[in-house]
């Protein structure tokens, strides 16, 4: 008997690469100030340094601090809440600031934040939808919704240095919104888009760990997790001792 081999890694029938995507063309803003509605300032030529984000974008812009008309903080998606212009001034810092925020000639910076509020909303609504990743409508409706319209097209620049690997691809854009958006459908079909189910979460839109995980990993939300398992654990407990005790004879009385 012929013992059969192992196929050939060096195999061309499968075409596969890995890649990373980074900003490029995007400046993180100087000197800034909050004038009418606006983060105004100066940005240099320096590029963002990914390297240095605690969080990536698509977190970071979903989980900016918003309140309802009476001054409570909400994290629904609402077109009616108002955003925290401290915490878009931190974002456009870290991030750098949408298009429409810069001017090539003379470096000027100008983030409108009621734009910023209104992407921020699209990005919740999308985030809330159910990854039912069984059939294609989901995934349809989270591109329609983010304006990822499959019809345009969707181009990023692509780097290749030296020293690489040859199957190691550089994915680069200008653009932060589309950024954010690839961010958002890379790991919403990956199902990792995850909402926390602590109401009282101040940031409830986090990427999942596992894909069952039900709430984000802030302290808060680990003891309240902790808390519901433990009150499910003893009504389970305690369900089925009462149905031993029902169905245990009583004592007879003499």
């Amino acid at each position: 008997m012929v013992k059969q081999g192992t196929p050939s890694k060096t195999s061309s029938s499968h075409f596969q690469i890995t890649g990373r995507v980074s900003l490029a063309g995007l400046f993180r803003p100087e000197t800034t100030n909050i004038e009418n509605g606006h983060i105004i300032g100066t940005y240099s030529l320096g590029e963002i340094l990914e390297s240095k984000w605690k969080e990536m974008p698509h977190v970071a812009l979903a989980n900016l601090p918003t309140y309802n008309d009476h001054g409570e903080p909400s994290t629904k998606p609402d077109s009616g809440l108002r955003i925290d212009p401290k915490s878009v001034d931190w974002f456009v810092r870290t991030y750098g600031g949408f298009r429409g925020a810069y001017s090539g000639e003379e470096f000027i910076f100008d983030q409108d934040i009621a734009e910023v509020a209104k992407l921020q909303n699209t990005l919740r609504r999308a985030w809330s939808f159910p990854p039912e990743l069984g059939t294609a409508e989901p995934m349809m409706g989270v591109q329609e919704e983010i304006g990822w319209d499959l019809v345009d097209e969707h181009s990023f620049a692509l780097s290749i240095f030296p020293g690489y690997r040859y199957d190691t691809l550089l994915l680069s854009t200008d653009d932060l919104w589309k950024f954010i958006s690839y961010l958002f459908l890379r790991d919403y079909s990956a199902r990792k888009i995850g909402v926390c189910e602590n109401p009282g979460c101040p940031a409830p839109y986090f990427l999942k760990g596992r894909k069952d995980q039900k709430y984000c990993e802030l302290g808060p939300c680990t003891e309240y997790a902790h808390r519901q398992y433990a009150l499910k654990w003893w009504r389970e407990k305690g369900e089925r001792r009462r149905a031993r005790k029902r169905k245990s004879p009583g004592r007879t009385k003499r």
